[in-house]
Order: C-alpha cells, then sequence, then structure tokens
C-alpha cells in the first residue's frame, strides 16, 4: 500500500502524525498502526473474492 510507505515518509521528513492524517484524509489510529508497524500491510484480497463471486 502506498499509503504506508507516504505516512512513514512524511512523519520522518517531520510533518506530524496529526497533520499527515488530515492531508491523507486517514484517521490518525491510522497513521499511529502504520508508524507501528514494520512492513506494509498485505493486500485485502478483495480482488480475489470479486473473482471467486465471477466464478459461482
Amino acid at each position: 500500500m502506498e499509503d504506508w510507505a507516504l505516512i512513514r515518509r512524511l512523519v520522518a521528513d517531520g510533518v506530524s502524525q496529526r497533520q499527515v492524517a488530515r492531508d491523507l484524509g486517514v484517521g490518525r489510529s491510522t497513521v499511529e498502526r502504520a508508524l507501528a508497524s514494520d512492513r506494509a500491510p498485505a493486500a485485502s484480497g478483495a480482488d480475489d473474492l470479486g473473482a471467486e463471486s465471477a466464478r459461482v
């Protein structure tokens, strides 16, 4: 997820967590989770679900 990397880069560049959340339109807890995580989140699998329902 590109937002994860962007969040980490902005905070590393000195932008406050609150400002990052505002600028990206995400919650402050989302910013906190991105910073606490040591790797980007896995894909949600939403595309797989769509492909599965098409096969049924």
